[in-house]
């Protein structure tokens, strides 16, 4: 029950360009979060319990950056993405939220078990455990809507740039027109990452087709509109053989 499971917190850090509003939270006690989890925030208000019935998405209005609220969740499934062995996570606009913890999960894991697998080649004897993650093939795709929607995630792209092993993730970010060349990625761009132009769902099925080819279990990811989601859906059952099985998820939270 959401009155007794509560976690009250406070407003640490607040980034808002206009467009999107993203908090950092401290909280009373620890929280147990999974990849693709998502909570309800409740701010105090005028009326007392007023923060037990009005609760936010997120889109709260404040003026004092340590205004008290109380953090409900998780909520959501965790998709168990590790026990693939092709996974290719796609989102569009302001989808790229709902994907991007699959990816740093995957990625994070990956890098512990290659660290360790080093030192257990050099030592012979170590006994410490890995995650022994099926995943071989990660792609993250996004479609921007705009140039400037890549400054909302530019610090979680490079955190993930900085676990990955270069060759463990692919990560395409289209954007809708040709970028301004004075402006700098969010990435360090090479061979793995890349942006580009011009890149349809047309294109997309037909990459599908290519990653689908690898023995194992593929699953496709989409977060972003309902209409996005759907033509992924679509996509995923057209290129669906007896000979080529690809499964679909969808995350939970939709924008």
């Amino acid at each position: 029950m959401f009155i007794l499971g509560y976690t009250t917190g406070n407003v640490k850090n607040l980034w808002d360009d206009g467009n999107i509003m993203r908090l950092q939270l401290g909280t009373n006690k620890p929280v147990s979060v999974f990849p693709g989890c998502y909570f309800y925030l409740f701010f105090t208000g005028p009326l007392p319990f007023y923060d037990l019935f009005y609760g936010y998405a997120m889109m709260p209005v404040w003026s004092n950056p340590d205004h008290r609220l109380r953090l409900d969740g998780p909520y959501g499934k965790d998709l168990k993405l590790h026990t693939f062995k092709t996974v290719v996570l796609t989102a569009k606009g302001l989808g790229i939220s709902g994907i991007l913890p699959f990816a740093l999960h995957l990625a994070a894991r990956k890098r512990h078990d290659n660290g360790l697998r080093d030192k257990s080649a050099r030592l012979r004897d170590s006994s410490e455990p890995v995650f022994g993650d099926l995943s071989r093939h990660v792609d993250l795709i996004w479609w921007l809507e705009h140039d400037d929607q890549d400054r909302w995630v530019h610090d979680q792209l490079r955190s993930l740039q900085e676990v990955d092993n270069k060759k463990f993730l692919v990560v395409w970010c289209i954007y809708p027109v040709k970028r301004n060349p004075e402006r700098k990625l969010p990435f360090i761009g090479n061979e793995y990452w890349s942006r580009r132009y011009n890149f349809g769902f047309d294109e997309f099925s037909r990459e599908l087709r290519q990653e689908a080819r690898y023995p194992g279990r593929t699953v496709v990811v989409a977060s972003g509109e309902a209409k996005f989601i759907s033509m992924m859906r679509d996509m995923v059952v057209q290129n669906t053989t007896s000979k080529r099985l690809i499964e679909f998820a969808d995350v939970e939270y939709h924008m």
